[in-house]
């Protein structure tokens, strides 16, 4: 019973662990995108 327990335990830990990094991945990757389109756009507008 323990076992489970802590097996689930862990799991559910993982899960969340992973879900935030792929908040942080998704984060950094739109604003690398922002600052591309930026680089490209600005000096079309300028």
């Amino acid at each position: 019973m323990a076992r489970a327990q802590l097996t689930s335990m862990s799991r559910a830990q993982l899960t969340s662990s992973l879900v935030k990094g792929e908040r942080i991945v998704r984060s950094v990757l739109t604003a690398r995108l922002r600052v591309l389109k930026n680089a490209r756009v600005g000096p079309f507008i300028e």
